[in-house]
C-alpha cells in the first residue's frame, strides 16, 4: 500500500471513479434543473502561494481558518464548493523544473477526508499517476470533482501544453464530463490556458460546445485551476454564461478571483505569498 508522508491513504485508480449520489457535501449527478436544500452555500477558492511542499496541511489550516471565521460571524462553510489550484499536489512551485513533480495518488483520500470532516466539495486540477496513459511520458492534468463520498469523477484533462513538463498534454477525448452536474448546478471547468480563447485557437470551437449546454446562467459556475499570470485572468468572468466565475491560482505572481454576474466580488491581487480561502455565497 502506498502510504503518503502527510497521512494519505491508498493510491486509487481514475479508471475507476463513475459518478455517486449526491449527499451533503458529496459529489455527484442530479437531474437537471433539480434544486433542493442541497445546493452549495457559497463558491470559492484556495489561493496557494507559498510553502507548495505541503498542500494537504496548508489547505487544512486554511479551511481551519476560514471556518472559524465564518463560525464566529455565525455563517457556514459545509456545503461550499471550493477550487483548488492547478498542480495542488505536486508539492513544489509549478513552474520549477529543477524539481520533479510528486505524482502520487494518494491526495484523493487526503481531500476526501477534509471534504467529509469540513462537509465541503473541492474542484481541482491534479497530476497523479492514476490518470497516465500508456505511450505518454508524464501523467496527463486532470480536473476532478471530489466530495466525501468514496467516489469522485474526473471531469476534463488539460489540452494546452503550457510548457512547464509537470503533464502530458491531452489532445483528444479531453472533456470527459465537462460540464458535469452537482447538487443543481452545472459545474465547468478549464484548467488555465484552456480557459483562455485568446490563447490557443482549439479553445473556441471548445468553448463554443460547452457554452451550448449551459441552459440557465443562474445555476452555473466556471471553475479554472490555474498557475501563473500569463492568460486572461480577469476578463474570464464576461462571456460564458455562468453566474458564478471562480479562478484558484498556486502562483504566488498570479491572482485568484470569484467573478458573479460578470463582475469581480472577491479578489487576491497579484504576489501575494500567503494561503487562504475566499468565498463567495449563492443567491
Amino acid at each position: 500500500m502506498q502510504e503518503d508522508d502527510q497521512g494519505g491513504q491508498e493510491a486509487e485508480d481514475l479508471s475507476k471513479w463513475r459518478t455517486v449520489s449526491p449527499g451533503k457535501g458529496g459529489a455527484g449527478d442530479e437531474e437537471d434543473g433539480k434544486r433542493d436544500n442541497q445546493m452549495p452555500t457559497n463558491v470559492g477558492y484556495f489561493h496557494f502561494g507559498t510553502n507548495h511542499y505541503k498542500p494537504v496541511p496548508e489547505l487544512r489550516a486554511a479551511l481551519t481558518k476560514i471556518r472559524k471565521e465564518y463560525t464566529d460571524d455565525r455563517k457556514e462553510i459545509a456545503q461550499s464548493l471550493i477550487v483548488l489550484p492547478e498542480g495542488f499536489n505536486i508539492r513544489k512551485e509549478y513552474g520549477d523544473k529543477k524539481t520533479i513533480a510528486y505524482v502520487e495518488s494518494n491526495v484523493f483520500g487526503d481531500l476526501r477526508q477534509l471534504a467529509n470532516e469540513f462537509k465541503i466539495t473541492f474542484v481541482s486540477a491534479l497530476i497523479t499517476r492514476s490518470d497516465w496513459a500508456s505511450g505518454q511520458p508524464r501523467p496527463y492534468n486532470s480536473a476532478c470533482l471530489i466530495g466525501s463520498s468514496e467516489e469522485a469523477k474526473i471531469i476534463c484533462r488539460k489540452q494546452g501544453d503550457d510548457g512547464s513538463e509537470n503533464y502530458s498534454a491531452c489532445l483528444t477525448g479531453h472533456d470527459i464530463e465537462n460540464p458535469t452536474s452537482f447538487s443543481g448546478f452545472k459545474v465547468v471547468v478549464f484548467i488555465c490556458l484552456d480557459a483562455d480563447h485568446s490563447v490557443c485557437g482549439f479553445n473556441q470551437k471548445r468553448h463554443a460546445a460547452i457554452k451550448k449546454q449551459i441552459t440557465d446562467p443562474t445555476y452555473a459556475v466556471l471553475c479554472v485551476p490555474a498557475s501563473g499570470n500569463r492568460h486572461a485572468g480577469r476578463s474570464m468572468v464576461k462571456g460564458w454564461g455562468c453566474k458564478y466565475v471562480v479562478y484558484a491560482n498556486s502562483s504566488s505572481s498570479g491572482e485568484s478571483f470569484i467573478g458573479v454576474d460578470e463582475a469581480v466580488k472577491e479578489s487576491t491581487p497579484k504576489n501575494t505569498p500567503e494561503n487562504f480561502i475566499k468565498l463567495y455565497p449563492c443567491a
